[in-house]
This record gives C-alpha cells, sequence and structure tokens, in this order.
C-alpha cells in the first residue's frame, strides 16, 4: 500500500510538472528573446560608433593624400607617416567591426569591452593625429 502511494504521489508530481512546463518555458524563452534584442541592439550601436569613426579616419586619409601631393619633403614625410598611423588605427577599428560580425550572445560581453576601448583608444589618437595634421595643413598652405 504505502509503495502504491509513493508510485501516485510521483505520477502526480510529474503530471503537474508537465502542467506548469509550457508557460514556464514559454517566459524563459521570451526573457531570452528580450535579452536577444537587447544585444542585437548594442551590436548595432557598437557597429555604429565603429563605422562612423571609421568614416572620418577615410575623410582625413583623403584631406592627407591631397596635401602630401603639393607638400614639400619634410612636410611630405611627415604627413605619410601620419598617414600610415590613421591607416593603422583604421585596421583596429576594422578588426573590431570583423569581431562584431561574428559575436555569439556569450562572446558579446568580452568583445563589446574591447570594442569600447578600441574606440576610445582611436578616438584619443584620432584627436592627437587631427592636431599634427590641421598644424602640418597650415604649414604648408
Amino acid at each position: 500500500m504505502k509503495q502504491f502511494q509513493i508510485y501516485m504521489a510521483a505520477i502526480l508530481m510529474i503530471m503537474s510538472l508537465g502542467m506548469c512546463s509550457p508557460s514556464s518555458e514559454k517566459k524563459v524563452e521570451e526573457a531570452g528573446e528580450a535579452i536577444g534584442r537587447d544585444i542585437q541592439k548594442e551590436k548595432e550601436d557598437a557597429q555604429k560608433e565603429l563605422r562612423d569613426l571609421r568614416d572620418n579616419i577615410n575623410i582625413r586619409l583623403d584631406e592627407i593624400s591631397k596635401k602630401v601631393e603639393t607638400a614639400g619633403d619634410n612636410s611630405r614625410r611627415e604627413l605619410e607617416d601620419t598617414r600610415d598611423e590613421l591607416k593603422d588605427q583604421k585596421v583596429k577599428i576594422e578588426e573590431r567591426l570583423e569581431e562584431i560580425e561574428h559575436a555569439s550572445d556569450e562572446t558579446w560581453d568580452d568583445i563589446q569591452r574591447n570594442a569600447r576601448t578600441t574606440a576610445e583608444e582611436v578616438k584619443t589618437k584620432f584627436k592627437e593625429l587631427g592636431d599634427r595634421i590641421d598644424t602640418l595643413f597650415k604649414k604648408n598652405s
């Protein structure tokens, strides 16, 4: 008799778990989708920031290329060095964009942190190089 009661209790427990399981699964799935949408938005925001930065670098690279053609030897070398440094910064951005593109939800936190760090480093370097470029442009005007 006791064994029968244990079996019945187990059957009732399994049945009750089965009844609440679909709604619990649905809640978990909805929460996962909400998190997924947030991660997707974060990825899009990070990509936009890096693309905008890359676009600004491209503009400065075009300006430098035009100035190199008419610059004197010393200024030309400085402009070429600055152009090379900008290209290096652009490569860093493109590497981060590639990482973001292939990031899974599991790796996103690390990749996002790396992308933010790179963006800040490149912004700082871009400002420094921009100041140098402006000075070189004034010397060649």
